[in-house]
């Protein structure tokens, strides 16, 4: 069973919601992450949303933090965060849709990237077992272009589970990979956001 508790990616404690960090910074984007985390368990919302929970109709916009780290051969060679916006398009099947992107990333040193990820599938299956897999199922690809000028393709699923009573956030894993001169590297983290 998924365990929507603690989560940590890039070395952030991917804990509604406001980011509050201007300019961004990395640990400030990490303070953001376990502000949304103490809210949602404040308010008795950290927990996976039940089948009957989820709307058969309507939108709701959410609002977070992203963070990976890219690694090739299990060492880590930078790590990544970011603000993430998405929409959740409630109309049951097959309408059920999600769009969004994340933008604004930062790398651990404070230094700010260039460009944005989209979200350029997003699918809601609201028949999932939270326990054994994902309501919200996304791919998120762009270009992020780090304080050397380098560009570093970015592939990446971002799946994961409403929690709360009523679809309150989204608490999720991201996996994929980073194209760059670099080479391929493997990205891995996690994010969550709040209405």
């Amino acid at each position: 069973m998924r365990n929507p508790a603690c989560l940590s990616a890039a070395g952030l404690v991917l804990a509604a919601c406001s980011i509050s960090t201007e300019p961004a910074t990395f640990n400030g984007y990490a303070a953001d992450a376990r502000a949304i985390e103490t809210d949602l368990i404040a308010d008795g919302h950290y927990f996976a949303t039940p089948r009957a929970g989820i709307p058969t109709s309507g939108t709701a916009t959410y609002q977070g933090v992203i963070g990976f780290d890219a690694a090739r051969s299990d060492v880590v060679r930078e790590s990544y965060a970011g603000q993430m916006n998405v929409t959740a398009r409630f109309d049951g099947f097959p309408g059920d849709m999600v769009t969004g992107r994340a933008d604004n990333f930062v790398d651990s040193a404070d230094r700010p990237l260039d460009g944005r990820l989209a979200v350029t599938f997003g699918n809601i299956d609201r028949n999932a077992d939270p326990a054994f897999s994902d309501h919200v199922l996304m791919n998120l690809d762009g270009t992020l272009t780090d304080h050397r000028g380098t560009a570093l393709g970015v592939a990446v699923e971002a799946d994961g589970i409403f929690l709360g009573p009523s679809v309150q956030a989204i608490d999720g894993t991201v996996n994929g990979s980073m194209t760059s001169i670099y080479g391929v590297e493997t990205l891995t983290g996690d994010y969550i956001l709040a209405r």
